[in-house]
């Protein structure tokens, strides 16, 4: 191999610059000038730095050298030089000298600024406490860790133990803080981006039986008429049922417009903060005809106690959700029209999506016909919950 030069020469490819020192041989580009007095006295500067670096290089040992050339020809293969991996090694050292704070105090910091949002109405109180349960678990094992020294491989070993759609929650719930994290310029990156995210299990909706639900709507009405409206409203209108942060929750009489026969939900209530106007169907009006003169909240006080004490009578477990998730899967089999149902159900998602995860293959056309003909028995007859 030859030896490169350092010597000015003349460049015939340029109306204006005339002169070049190559430097290419010495690990730099070319430079250019218009002048050989300009490039004489670079060609001085470059043979000084040279000789400086030289006699540095001669000091090297032989361990030395053979770890530059293997780091140079390692990092070459992905297109980076030494010097761009000691501005990234520098640049993370100095992150960790910069930030002590550590996961535990961090995650006050995120609560508090989601606090924040609820109180502007911006969050639902189950969804901060849902954050604070997994965050507290999680800072229990990682509380006192630096968030600069937070190893992913020790998050992706405590997640291993939980099932499949609690791992995915707890990821979630991890990687927003970690992430909030990097946007605040705390950590280089969320360390979570490392782990793939957990698919969802597939697991078809707990729904009700016709005769499952036809039990809880006339023991309820017998043994606990104020906790009826939430089972009649979640099975026949799809409206969110929980107690603790449900549609219901916030739901008032006054959003039932008897002579419309619709329920008129406003965007302050509902999940998606999309408002939605639900069609009543006959049997709902006459589960509901006793309540028409009521004001105020549609959920009364007590209603986990008298949910279980209708169950325990009833003999039927509570299944989560199942009142909506019932709504849901026979109202599709009813009207085979995906669109129209996500509509009624509020759900910003694809019909088809909806399709695909509410069929119901076990449930037949006559059934859902049935299902929305359930009604109170002193109703003789009760007209057909039209299709649209």
């Amino acid at each position: 191999m030859r030896r490169a030069i350092l010597k000015v020469r003349p460049y015939a490819h340029s109306p204006i610059w005339k002169f070049v020192l190559d430097m290419r041989g010495f690990g730099k580009s070319r430079m250019f000038f218009k002048s050989r007095q300009n490039a004489n006295i670079e060609l001085k500067k470059q043979r000084r730095l040279l000789d400086h670096h030289g006699k540095e290089a001669l000091a090297l040992s032989q361990r030395d050298m053979s770890d530059f050339i293997h780091a140079r020809d390692t990092l070459a293969k992905f297109g980076e030089t030494i010097a761009d991996a000691v501005r990234a090694r520098v640049d993370h050292w100095q992150n960790r000298r910069r930030c002590d704070l550590t996961v535990g105090r961090f995650k006050d910091e995120y609560l508090a600024a989601k606090e924040a949002s609820l109180a502007k109405g911006e969050l639902r109180k189950s969804h901060i406490r849902d954050l604070k349960s997994r965050l507290n678990k999680f800072c229990a094992m990682f509380g006192d860790v630096k968030l600069t020294e937070i190893d992913f491989n020790e998050i992706e070993k405590w997640l291993r133990p939980y099932k499949q759609n609690n791992r995915r929650s707890f990821y979630t719930v991890i990687s927003g803080m970690f992430k909030d994290a990097a946007r605040k310029k705390y950590i280089t990156e969320n360390p979570l981006i490392n782990i793939q995210k957990p698919d969802r299990a597939k697991k078809r909706p707990e729904i009700f039986s016709i005769d499952e639900l036809s039990a809880l709507l006339e023991t309820a009405q017998r043994i606990a008429p104020d906790v009826l409206p939430l089972i009649a409203l979640g099975a026949f209108a799809g409206v969110r049922t929980s107690i603790e942060d449900g549609e219901i929750n916030r739901m008032t009489w006054d959003m039932i417009d008897w002579k419309r026969s619709e329920i008129d939900l406003p965007d302050e209530i509902t999940k998606t903060g999309n408002g939605r106007v639900i069609p009543m169907s006959v049997n709902l009006i006459a589960w509901l005809r006793p309540y028409a003169g009521k004001s105020g909240a549609v959920l009364s006080n007590g209603a986990r106690y008298q949910i279980k004490k209708v169950c325990k009578d009833a003999g039927i477990a509570w299944k989560t959700n199942a009142a909506r998730h019932s709504f849901a899967s026979y109202r599709l089999v009813q009207t085979k029209n995906a669109p129209l149902v996500a509509y009624e159900l509020g759900h910003a998602g694809s019909p088809t999506l909806l399709y695909k995860h509410y069929r119901n293959r076990n449930i037949t056309p006559e059934q859902a016909e049935a299902y929305f003909q359930i009604a109170p028995k002193e109703e003789q007859k009760v007209t057909q919950f039209k299709a649209a």
